[in-house]
């Protein structure tokens, strides 16, 4: 096909991508929203993300399956939101025109509750949130439009696309294997959604419809899509390892309360865990070690002992449990003190002070469980 020729039928499709904008916008605005809410463009902190629909496991798998589609609209940080809107800015001006408007919000969709499910398959006591999987979804469905329909694009054309698109998919996923904390299963998973149901709804751009949902490969693609979210799902662990008591129901506040505890213990025991360790490894000095406890561990776990503690439930079962969390809470902070009071001094008896009271709030999260 001559390139002069592949413009216009390209453009004939859409003018404008209006979905493609329709996102961005979405997204930009659930980015005020939160940052406002945070006081801080550059990290939205994971209390704000869970209330405004983060994905998180303990509360999808109760009740909250919603969460997989919100969890695409926010973001933790300028450059997270940055980042993925410029990517999809970029490939979504060729690939709503490819696959139409409608087509398009399919895929993008389709492709992003794919990874969402796929995150908490893979990382069930984990915290997620961004538009890279169903961005990932974009761009495995331009890939799948190269295979699917290659003599609609002049070669010169399509060497150049797939290469660019390469390039980008790999780079991303090297990036999430090389950098802490990006969800690489949610890129993975939005990526084979995106290829599965790019390659389903393909169409040639001489076509007179730029999708057909009743074809038999659209709906073997979204078949395929279906089954293989259901058995994720259906995988994910209905009670995490770091969500001890997640099966407690919501009530008053106080399932939303537990699962951002739940998040919180998970990510501080890792914070504690690494320090420890590059502490062994010689990777950082006591004194660093000691300073990001005291300026920035201690007062997250303050910050759970005090959301905790201004909870108002009714008198019975919640209030409770609700007071023994106070105290769980408090036992993990004072460890967390102690632990760097014994680093700081070199004192042992500080040390066996911190295991104490780590063992007196394992004693106290299991009686709950047990109840």
């Amino acid at each position: 096909m001559e390139h002069n020729r592949f413009i216009d039928l390209l453009y004939g499709r859409a003018r404008r991508v209006h979905v493609t904008t329709a996102l961005i916008a979405l997204n930009a605005l659930a980015f005020v929203v939160s940052a406002g809410m945070a006081g801080n463009l550059m990290q939205i902190g994971s209390a704000v993300l869970l209330k405004l629909g983060a994905n998180h496991s303990p509360l999808v798998m109760h009740g909250e399956a919603w969460r997989l589609l919100t969890a695409m609209f926010l973001h933790g940080g300028l450059l997270h939101i940055g980042l993925n809107m410029f990517a999809l800015y970029q490939a979504g001006q060729i690939v709503e025109r490819l696959y139409g408007a409608t087509g398009f919000l399919l895929l993008y969709l389709g492709a992003g509750l794919a990874g969402n499910v796929a995150s908490i398959w893979w990382n069930p006591n984990g915290i997620s949130v961004g538009a890279s999987g169903a961005v990932f979804g974009v761009y495995g469905a331009l890939l799948a439009y190269l295979r699917a329909e290659p003599g609609s694009i002049p070669l010169s054309v399509f060497n150049q696309i797939r290469s660019s698109t390469l390039a980008f998919i790999g780079y991303s996923l090297f990036a999430g294997v090389a950098i802490p904390g990006i969800d690489n299963a949610a890129h993975l998973g939005g990526l084979l959604g995106g290829i599965a149901l790019g390659y389903g709804f393909a169409r040639p751009l001489t076509a007179v419809r730029a999708l057909e949902l009743h074809s038999v490969r659209a709906l073997v693609a979204v078949a395929l899509v279906g089954v293989a979210c259901t058995w994720m799902w259906h995988r994910v662990p209905a009670t995490q390892q770091g969500a001890r008591i997640v099966r407690v129901p919501a009530d008053g506040g106080f399932g939303r309360a537990l699962a951002q505890l739940t998040f919180e213990e998970s990510t501080l025991v890792a914070r504690t865990n690494g320090l420890l360790d590059n502490l062994r490894k010689e990777k950082l000095s006591a004194a660093q070690a000691v300073s990001e406890m005291r300026d920035e561990l201690v007062p997250r776990w303050q910050a759970q002992v005090d959301a905790l503690s201004r909870l108002t439930l009714p008198q019975g079962a919640y209030d409770t449990r609700r007071r023994v969390l106070v105290r769980y809470a408090e036992l993990r902070r004072d460890a967390l003190i102690a632990t760097a009071d014994a680093i700081s001094r070199q004192d042992e008896a500080r040390l066996h002070e911190a295991n104490d009271l780590q063992r007196q709030a394992d004693d106290l999260i299991e009686g709950l469980r047990d109840e």
